[in-house]
């Protein structure tokens, strides 16, 4: 809960200082620690409900699962990071094919 607030705080405070900027809350990405994906999963709903109700965009990363980390299951493969992009990219054109 900790993380998801400060998460929150740090959209509001540059949804404040940057009202031109488009923000997009992107999620946390899951690791290979079942327990601790059960709070990144908690922390995913409190960011994409603040994102939802301040009319942010909200980028999920679910497509992102343990086969697309390193050994360690902490950072990326290439694939990982291929899919990471790929998600970054898309969401950046959704965002601006609507203007």
């Amino acid at each position: 809960r900790e993380i998801a607030e400060k998460v929150v705080d740090l959209g509001r405070e540059i949804q404040d200082e940057s009202l031109d900027t488009k923000l997009t809350m992107s999620s946390i990405i899951e690791r290979s620690d079942d327990s601790l994906n059960a709070k990144i999963n908690g922390v995913n709903k409190i960011i994409a409900k603040f994102a939802k109700q301040n009319h942010l965009s909200f980028l999920s990363n679910s497509n992102i699962t343990k086969e697309h980390l390193n050994s360690s299951g902490l950072h990326f493969n290439p694939e990982g990071t291929e899919i990471l992009t790929s998600n970054f990219i898309s969401h950046i054109k959704k965002i601006y094919s609507r203007q």
